[in-house]
């Protein structure tokens, strides 16, 4: 009787899987046929990203994200521009799109496999995030326009929105343009004071990487 149990109950699964796999396929196919941009989109099974529908534990989860590398850094970018304290304008203006350590104007040739970063040039954008370390800032952030800094609170609206879709990333970059502050020197016996680099606020958006069999 157990043995009976077991089997029917391996073919149980084994039609759950199948009927998830057919439901999930017809789901795509419709969003396909409303929307031709949904040609473009990853598979996620069960929290493993460019995995094979068919590899669906029964129970499982399918999903499908549209990845367009463009419209999500077009979104980021967006934000970034709306959610700017506006004085001068300059900081609204500052904020550039670098693909593979380059600027660009154009992204409509942002494909998969690029490291974008959109990033703030004004020296004082550290100010309007608060601190230096994205990790846990040391002081808060200094407009009273943007309490909660500009690029640290897009990176968690748009980890929300695209997480599942593209690694996001918020971090500091160094940049050759000659700005120069005072800082201690790390690891010195005596934390001497010197010149360093000045860093910026920048997000980085790339491809999640396929997942492993």
């Amino acid at each position: 009787m157990a043995v009976d149990f077991v089997r029917f109950d391996a073919k149980l699964q084994g039609d759950i899987q199948k009927f998830t796999v057919e439901v999930a396929r017809k789901v795509l196919a419709d969003a396909e046929a409303r929307d031709p941009t949904w040609k473009q989109h990853k598979t996620i099974v069960d929290r493993r990203h460019n995995a094979a529908p068919e590899t669906v534990k029964p129970g499982g989860r399918i999903e499908f994200v549209r990845n367009d590398l463009g419209e999500i850094v077009e979104w980021i970018w967006s934000e970034l521009i709306r959610r700017s304290p506006v004085l001068t304008g300059r900081y609204q203006d500052s904020h550039v799109i670098m693909v593979d350590g380059v600027q660009v104007q154009d992204i409509r040739g942002i494909q998969p496999g690029h490291k974008v970063q959109i990033i703030n040039t004004q020296p004082y954008a550290k100010k309007i995030e608060g601190g230096g370390d994205p990790s846990g800032a040391t002081t808060t952030p200094q407009s009273p326009r943007a309490p909660n800094g500009v690029y640290r609170a897009v990176f968690r609206a748009a980890k929300r929105r695209y997480g599942k879709a593209v690694f996001l990333d918020y971090r500091w970059v160094k940049l050759s343009l000659g700005v120069k502050v005072w800082g201690k020197a790390g690891g010195s016996k005596y934390n001497k004071r010197v010149k360093r680099d000045m860093v910026y606020p920048a997000i980085q958006i790339r491809q999640l990487p396929p997942a492993t069999p």
